[in-house]
């Protein structure tokens, strides 16, 4: 059904579209509503399979609400939808709000965003269980025992069942991930079907050696206390060491998953279907409503952090996670507190360990009602903090929104990328954040992505949205919100008509993929993946970054070096200083860079290069230049001469930097160093009109605090070559350099 949907616009939609204008435009409600009205007309025109025709049920009955909101504002669009289809199908439900809602319909499940049908799918249909040992997991449906082996593991037949799963878990009893738990048949916690007995108001669980474990109590059902109140109580959540063995969705689902919980004591909790996991969670998907609220004052002095860390899966993860989806809608509300975090994510909020193949399809969100001067918030479609593990193969469809806090980071897939490896991922999601207080760092893949972290073969088509009191506290990119070392970025995609990285005026990172938007296209589509293994490069495949090339023998007879290679251009930069060249103050801004590519410019051979730029490092000998000064470009937000800093960018990246032998870089703008009004005393500067001013040129920290009116500079050129040329012979290495020619 995706697919024809795709194909063209069928006559629903059309209609659809129309009522929502004729809304708009006030166009009475007669004309839509009556016996020759829009809508029925609509209903006549209906095609006749069975998907098609289930889905324009939907939309139909969704445009009958929209109608009936405009007639009356009070009404809640998921609310009047639910009672709509119920009158045709008593299982069917709505969940979510107006803008994200997820609806169950004659066993198929759509997915609405801002009123278009973006998702729909079969649903498992939910069976009567067959449990004769409600409350036992060593026992099978029939109620013979199993043993808790991969081959043979404890079974989870029916809500009991995972009740009783929960109470051992908190219990500590699970203790290794030799221990294989399996969940045997589809569970919806509203579904009376899925309980041996929905309306019990006591359940004894069992623990694995089979003595009684727990006495449960229900003021009202057992029903009733897992979907109203505080809902479910996350597995592990009394535990502090989570759940350690494997646990095995069977590729069945977990349905209406209600949580509501709030913390006003502890300083920290984790909060999810699991609380914490040590050990294996696979094979799941999750349906329903996770809200948790950190009310506590546990810290009111000091620097005490307290935490709120919720998401669809686990609350943490220090094991692995693998082919798990998300459809629940998180909600993470902070309320006290004086410095308080707050983590929400699809999948895991915080992970120091392996997220594998796994989908966020819910809606995630975090809201601050108090906001201190120290409430940060980490949000994502996956992860919302990974600290040294591995996110790989996984994408977001939800919207990820953050509401009214001090700051924070925002992605769809890692908000806070801490020394971790995020490969294989793309995020479609709507990505928002409302009413930043100081700073926001918000990208289609991480928000904030540290210097030991690893990007590559990801992408992003995701709308980007922030507002902030602060203008400059916005950080956001298409890949990346901020990033401090883009050395390991490598062969992403932004499809978005941001930047690549916050602050930084990139379309491409590193290696550019060469995928195509209908590449993209096909990848949603249709769920084929991309060839997104190995960048393409431009000329030759071996042509990348950081490898030697000879193109020329009489222009220079030194070493170059590949700068960067995007797919369409290959650059060059010479291995080392070709020319010292001193520039004054007297020489002004204008003239220096002129003056300096005038350099560049005697080592372009039409034959080979099409252009030529110079770039530069301060000269080994200049006595005012200290070892200890090595370019920090995160220092550098506001540059004007965006050339300069790309290019010092891809000499991090390409390795072709200097790091010893007194050379260190310089970078041309009329900006000052982190912004400030001067440039004495730590900044050397030559002046747009030939004194010192604040309009620095040469970003070079100096601890020398005396006057300097002049830098002796040695250039390196960079080149672009033709794309032409081929690779004759060499292996790329100093000593034997790939040799280029005329193809």
């Amino acid at each position: 059904m995706e697919n024809k949907r795709n194909c063209g616009i069928t006559l629903i939609a059309l209609v659809i579209t129309i009522i929502v204008l004729l809304i708009l435009a006030g166009v009475s409600i007669s004309m839509l509503t009556g016996e020759n009205g829009i809508l029925q007309r609509a209903a006549d025109a209906r095609l006749k399979s069975e998907e098609s025709t289930i889905e324009e049920d939907v939309m139909l009955e969704y445009a009958n609400s929209l109608i009936k909101k405009q007639q009356d504002d009070s009404i809640d669009i998921p609310t009047i939808l639910a009672e709509a289809l119920q009158s045709q199908d008593p299982d069917a439900t709505v969940d979510g709000t107006e803008n994200n809602m997820e609806v169950y319909y004659k066993n198929y499940r759509f997915t609405f965003v801002n009123g278009e049908i973006t998702q729909s799918e079969k649903a498992p249909i939910i069976e009567t269980v067959a449990d004769t040992n409600p409350g036992d997991i060593t026992k099978n449906a029939s109620g013979t025992t199993v043993s808790g082996t991969s081959s043979n593991p404890y079974l989870i037949c029916s809500i009991e069942d995972l009740v009783a799963f929960s109470d051992i878990v908190n219990e500590g009893l699970i203790t290794s991930e030799d221990i294989y738990v399996k969940l045997e048949n589809n569970l919806n916690f509203s579904s009376d079907k899925s309980y041996v007995d929905s309306s019990r108001t006591n359940l004894t669980t069992y623990a694995l050696n089979g003595s009684t474990l727990k006495t449960h109590t229900y003021s009202s059902s057992i029903k009733a206390n897992l979907t109203t109140g505080t809902g479910w109580e996350p597995i592990g959540l009394s535990n502090v060491q989570g759940f350690k063995g494997t646990f095995d969705g069977n590729s069945k689902e977990i349905q209406k998953i209600y949580i509501n919980y709030t913390e006003e004591t502890s300083s920290y909790i984790n909060i999810g279907l699991f609380a914490s996991n040590y050990g294996t969670i696979k094979n799941l998907t999750i349906t329903g409503n996770i809200t948790g609220t950190m009310k506590s004052t546990y810290a009111t002095t000091g620097r005490t952090w307290i935490a709120l860390n919720i998401a669809g899966i686990s609350g943490d993860n220090f094991g692995t996670i693998n082919n798990c989806t998300n459809y629940t809608n998180v909600t993470g509300i902070e309320m006290g507190g004086i410095y308080n975090a707050v983590c929400a994510a699809g999948i895991v909020s915080v992970s120091e360990g392996n997220i594998i193949n796994c989908t966020n399809r819910g809606q995630i969100k975090s809201i601050t009602s108090s906001v201190d001067s120290w409430v940060w918030t980490d949000i994502a479609g996956i992860c919302a903090e990974s600290y040294g593990g591995n996110v790989s193969n996984s994408c977001n469809y939800g919207s990820v929104c953050l509401n009214n806090t001090y700051q924070g980071a925002l992605a769809g897939i890692v908000g806070a990328n801490v020394g971790s490896t995020i490969k294989k991922c793309y995020n479609v999601g709507a990505l928002n954040a409302v009413d930043v207080l100081n700073l926001i760092e918000i990208g289609g893949i991480v928000g904030n992505n540290d210097e030991n972290a690893e990007i590559s073969n990801c992408y992003n088509i995701g709308n980007i949205n922030a507002t902030s009191s602060n203008p400059k506290g916005i950080l956001k990119g298409g890949i990346i919100g901020y990033e401090g070392y883009l050395k390991n970025i490598k062969n992403n995609y932004n499809g978005t008509d941001i930047g690549a990285i916050g602050g930084i005026d990139l379309i491409g990172v590193g290696e550019k993929t060469n995928l195509s938007e209908s590449s993209i296209i096909n990848y949603i589509n249709n769920e084929t993946v991309p060839n997104m293994d190995e960048p393409v490069y431009a000329i030759d495949d071996r042509l990348k970054p950081g490898i030697y090339v000879k193109y020329d023998t009489t222009s220079y007879n030194g070493s170059w070096r590949v700068l960067s290679n995007d797919g369409i251009n290959v650059e060059l930069i010479s291995d080392d200083i070709v020319e010292n060249k001193t520039i004054s103050n007297d020489d002004g801004y204008k003239n220096a860079v002129s003056m300096l590519n005038t350099v560049a410019n005697k080592y372009l051979n039409n034959t080979y290069a099409i252009s030529a730029r110079s770039v530069g490092a301060t000269s080994a000998s200049s006595a005012s230049i200290t070892n200890s000064l090595e370019f920090n470009h995160s220092n550098y937000t506001d540059l004007t001469d965006y050339e300069f800093y790309k290019d010092f960018e891809k000499m991090l990246y390409s390795d072709t930097y200097f790091t010893s032998s007194g050379k260190h870089y310089w970078l041309a703008s009329r900006y000052s160093y982190k912004k400030l009004d001067y440039c004495a005393y730590n900044i050397r500067s030559i002046g747009e009109i030939g004194y010192w001013d604040n309009n620095c040129l040469f970003l070079v920290l100096n601890n020398n605090t005396s006057y300097v009116d002049s830098y002796t500079l040695g250039v390196r050129p960079v080149i672009t070559l033709k794309s032409t040329l081929k690779v004759l012979s060499g292996s790329g290495t100093k000593a034997s350099p790939y040799i280029l020619a005329e193809n």
